[in-house]
């Protein structure tokens, strides 16, 4: 009779749950930092003088996102934007961090426009001002959604470098988004480690089936 070896297994039927053990973590999902309500009946004309929103960072991370509202009325092809991010908070007089031409193609009123800047490497912490300078490449005129009332305690809105009236809009309205672990390099553990530890499991089960092999009779 022929006995039968416990420990034939499959030796791919190990590694692969070791695979996943060792796998490198996973980033964070990017989390809102600070959102200002758009249903306000604030406006704001972006054109081809320099408008620039100072906001303090909320959750330390990699800026990864800006998320503005268009105010027009009906279908408009949107002039090119010009958007930038500054160093510090206004006048916008620091130093640029990064700066984007834009072409939205069509917009509607009430679409939301999302600033993508998840190749940029912009990392603030907690307190950091910037700010978010707009204007248009051409001679026209972009209309996005303003926070008046309440505005925003974080910062304010600068015409060419100087402040709006006091009858003005304080603000716009927008919305950040943080990875809080962008720009941050995770400190992986050394792969020599488990390629060491996968080597001596395989060559522990290779033993086991070989020696549990020269017990088997025959059948």
């Amino acid at each position: 009779m022929k006995t039968r070896c416990p420990y034939r297994v499959s030796l791919l039927s190990l590694l692969v749950p070791l695979s996943y053990l060792f796998a490198s973590p996973s980033f964070a999902v990017p989390v809102q930092d600070q959102g200002q309500i758009f249903g306000t009946d604030g406006e704001v004309s972006i054109t081809s003088d320099t408008l620039s929103q100072s906001i303090t960072t909320g959750v330390a991370g990699q800026l990864v996102g800006i998320q503005i509202q268009y105010n027009g009325d009906g279908a408009f092809p949107a002039p090119l934007l010009d958007f930038s991010i500054v160093a510090g908070g206004n006048p916008p007089v620091g130093e640029l961090l990064y700066e984007e031409i834009l072409s939205l193609g069509d917009v509607l009123d009430g679409d939301l426009i999302t600033w993508d800047l998840t190749a940029t490497d912009l990392v603030f912490d907690i307190g950091d001002q910037f700010s978010f300078v707009m204007r248009t490449v051409e001679d026209a005129e972009f209309i996005i959604a303003g926070n008046d009332p309440p505005g925003y305690d974080g910062g304010e809105l600068y015409l060419n470098g100087e402040p709006l009236p006091g009858d003005a809009v304080n603000d716009i309205a927008f919305i950040t988004y943080v990875d809080p672990d962008g720009g941050v390099t995770p400190v992986d553990e050394p792969l020599t480690f488990p390629l060491m530890l996968m080597g001596l499991l395989a060559i522990g089960v290779i033993r086991r089936i070989r020696n549990c092999s020269r017990f088997e009779g025959p059948s």
